[in-house]
């Protein structure tokens, strides 16, 4: 965890260190607010960012939970459910145990993933439609969990994801004098610090944040977004 009024810090010294006037245009419910659209900027664009910045990549996959267990929901004529934990960001990969209907054999079990529109003709495509003898199958997610489709012929045991976590919204309260509503409207009642620990989340996080800023109330600003995403140059201290 980093406190909540580490980065505040962080951000209006870099904003002093631009333009002096920056620092004092901007109260505490905008800083939190401009944080809380970063890291979900940096969550959006987690995937280009490893990819693309090999000096931090290693850093950022601390927001990875590896081979996570689902919990089993309901089996209908279709589908097995599976629940998403509540830090769920964006599935990584999955993959599944399973066995057939006539053997009780547990086998692994490639899983890929059908966009709802091809859900019917993936069933009737022979290519695509759940089989045990050739071990794969085929799920579509939604908000809360995954539905793994078994065709009939597959009993699905287990399923195991690799998934990028949420990062909470934070707030800083105490530095704000009191209660504030933010833009959806939430009144925040405590300070709700940035529960990541590892320091090149928080700066990107920051500088993100501060590049925000800069473009709102700087007309004149016209660095690009992209330049603050892949900079590999963000301090780790």
């Amino acid at each position: 965890m980093i406190k909540i009024q580490k980065l505040h810090y962080e951000i209006r010294r870099q904003l002093q260190r631009i333009h002096s006037d920056f620092k004092s245009n901007i109260d505490v419910a905008d800083i939190d607010g401009y944080i809380n659209q970063a890291k979900e900027i940096l969550l959006e664009n987690y995937n280009a960012i490893v990819e693309r910045n090999t000096t931090i990549s290693n850093r950022l996959k601390s927001l990875e939970i590896k081979n996570y267990k689902l919990e089993k929901g309901t089996t209908d004529s279709r589908t097995t459910y599976f629940k998403y934990p509540s830090n769920h960001y964006s599935t990584l990969s999955k993959h599944g145990l399973s066995k057939s209907k006539t053997c009780d054999t547990i086998v692994p079990i490639f899983i890929h993933n059908v966009q709802t529109h091809k859900i019917e003709e993936s069933l009737r495509d022979p290519k695509w439609e759940p089989n045990f003898n050739w071990r794969e199958t085929f799920s579509n997610e939604d908000s809360k969990g995954i539905n793994i489709y078994h065709g009939n012929v597959l009993d699905i045991q287990d399923l195991f994801i690799d998934y990028i976590k949420w990062i909470p919204d934070v707030a800083n309260v105490s530095d704000a004098h009191g209660t504030y509503v933010t833009a959806d409207g939430e009144t925040p009642q405590g300070d709700k610090h940035f529960m990541v620990d590892d320091p090149i989340v928080w700066r990107k996080t920051a500088d993100i944040a501060t590049y925000l800023i800069k473009r709102d109330l700087d007309d004149n600003y016209k660095e690009n977004i992209d330049t603050i995403l892949f900079n590999e140059k963000t301090q780790i201290n």
